[in-house]
């Protein structure tokens, strides 16, 4: 129960698996800004990053506490991951589209099973 921060089970996986996807990017965004040339996409991908990590760090993290905080709170990061994998499409290296497009599918996938859980309880 201390795991799921005595939310119900299924609620407190939900919340990790979220956190989970914000970190993966927020930890993939440093490579992508320090071994490539500095751009505004991805300098704003690492700002994204650091203010997901800022929001959750400390006590309780509210940009945790409910879905609609997930999507106002760090709604930054999914965005600049969308413009760096776009707007660089020619100028990535081979691994850089394929990382952010799976974690934009994952991060999907999750925001479907979270709706369809929503919508069943």
């Amino acid at each position: 129960a201390s795991l799921f921060g005595g939310l119900q089970p299924i609620r407190g996986a939900g919340n990790l698996v979220a956190r989970a996807w914000y970190m993966a990017l927020a930890v993939l965004a440093v490579p992508l800004i320090i071994v490539r040339r500095p751009t505004p996409q991805r300098i704003l991908l690492v700002l994204s990053a650091l203010l997901v990590l800022v929001l959750s760090s400390g006590g309780k993290a509210l940009a945790y506490d409910y879905i609609f905080n997930f999507s106002r709170q760090l709604f930054l990061l999914p965005i600049a991951g969308v413009v760096v994998l776009f707007l660089e499409w020619d100028t990535n290296s081979r691994w850089e589209p394929v990382l952010l497009q799976m974690w934009l599918w994952i991060g999907a996938l999750v925001g479907v099973a979270w709706m369809t859980y929503q919508l069943i309880s």
